[in-house]
């Protein structure tokens, strides 16, 4: 069977690691594919893009940040890329397609 296919980010942290363990029970009509940072960079660009357009994923639950604050403040740089940039580039690719996206007041 061919389920629709939809990538969550950060499946390594919190909300992410929640979300894939009860996709099959939650959403049992769709394929998951589990994106955590180990495995997947999603501050490079070039390869998200190559990826999406391999996969064409049918939604996108994007997760995953820098969410520390102390670690924001102590790489702004690399907390915009990531917080910002990266997730800009993912809403650019999903533009669509469904794209759920989970964010605090502790992301900078």
């Amino acid at each position: 069977m061919n389920y629709p296919t939809a990538w969550v980010t950060g499946a390594g942290g919190l909300i992410g690691n929640y979300l894939v363990r009860t996709a099959p029970s939650c959403a049992p009509g769709w394929s998951i594919v589990a994106l955590a940072h180990a495995d997947f960079d999603i501050t490079d660009f070039s390869a998200v893009r190559r990826r999406f357009h391999r996969e064409a994923p049918q939604a996108i639950i994007h997760c995953a940040a820098m969410s520390r604050t102390s670690e924001c403040q102590a790489h702004p740089a690399r907390a915009r890329l990531t917080n910002l940039d990266a997730t800009r580039n993912l809403c650019d690719l999903a533009a669509d397609i469904p794209f759920i996206f989970f964010s605090t007041d502790l992301v900078f």
